[in-house]
């Protein structure tokens, strides 16, 4: 179940990045404060809710506000 979810998390992150166009580190480092969130979980590390409630919402409120637009253009 646990790895279900991580899969998941995952797999929106690779979407958001592509349609961003933003590195893995540089979005770590923005949605929780961690470079190494992505490889980490890439790794099979695990997160907490917290994190994972963080990156959520950071993926929710960078489509939500600006659409599909990259970061820098906002």
């Amino acid at each position: 179940m646990v790895l279900d979810v991580h899969e998941q998390l995952l797999s929106e992150i690779d979407e958001f990045l592509r349609d961003f166009g933003m590195s893995q580190t540089y979005f770590g480092k923005r949605a929780a404060g961690n470079s190494e969130l992505v490889s980490r979980l890439r790794a099979g590390r695990s997160i907490t809710g917290l994190t994972e409630q963080k990156v959520r919402a950071f993926i929710t409120e960078r489509r939500g506000g600006i659409g599909l637009q990259p970061e820098s253009a906002a």
